[in-house]
């Protein structure tokens, strides 16, 4: 389990916020009360409250329009401000667009044992385990291995078939649609490895090919994990854009 360190005031407002929309006492597009009426249910100053809506809205959560107040952002509004603040790869060739994803497995399984480790789970817990890969449109070779594990009781009636769906629009707006799991940051340790001679066959390379491995921790702005993912990304036409103003 991730080691919580103490909130403070502008924190602690920001998780009551996202609460109340993850219980769905404000919905998607539904405008909050005044930031007067906030600081007054939440017992603290104005400024407080600004800062915590502030932050709220940079990580996607809110959205503010001028002259008409702050409103819940839609889960496509949100995942498009996640896009903006974590690291993408990107084409060599700008014409290729973006990676094809399709499902190569789905399956409940018991914890193993990292993802119990990471996860937090108990060893009696299932876990989904979602296998995918990508390709860029007009070449079949892979060039994105990726295996999610999500707590199966975290995500009551996932099946197979909203997987699949999810694939176009992304595995994020589905949590945040599906079951309200809104995804504000992640940790991510990255090392290189080399293609196994199953993953090089995929991707067209001769072995040894190296390779950049992820491991990602996908969690809400209170810290709850969300998902644990292991990405193994493809070099030969792709690089890593990485982001300073996140």
């Amino acid at each position: 389990m991730l080691a919580s360190a103490p909130h403070t005031l502008q924190e602690d407002v920001q998780n009551q916020l996202v609460e109340a929309i993850h219980q769905g006492y404000w919905k998607q597009g539904e405008v909050l009360p005044s930031e007067k009426a906030l600081a007054l249910q939440y017992g603290v100053s104005l400024g407080t409250v600004r800062k915590a809506l502030a932050e709220l809205e940079r990580l996607g959560v809110l959205v503010r329009r001028q002259g008409k107040g702050t409103f819940v952002a839609s889960a496509s509004q949100h995942l498009a401000a996640l896009r903006r603040r974590i690291n993408w790869f990107v084409p060599d060739d700008p014409a290729m667009g973006s990676p094809v994803s399709r499902l190569v497995l789905f399956e409940s399984i018991p914890a193993p044992l990292r993802v119990i480790r990471l996860l937090g789970c108990q060893e009696t817990d299932s876990v989904y385990h979602i296998r995918r890969e990508a390709h860029y449109a007009g070449d079949d070779k892979v060039c994105i291995f990726d295996d999610t594990y999500l707590m199966q009781k975290d995500f009551p009636g996932l099946t197979e078939e909203l997987v699949q769906q999810s694939l176009g629009a992304g595995m994020y707006l589905m949590y945040a649609r599906h079951y309200g799991y809104y995804v504000e940051r992640m940790q991510d340790t990255a090392r290189a490895v080399l293609l196994n001679p199953i993953q090089a066959q995929k991707a067209g390379v001769s072995v040894p090919y190296p390779a950049i491995s992820f491991r990602r921790l996908s969690l809400t702005g209170e810290g709850k994990i969300v998902e644990l993912r292991y990405i193994v990304h493809v070099t030969l036409n792709q690089y890593m854009q990485l982001r300073y103003d996140s």
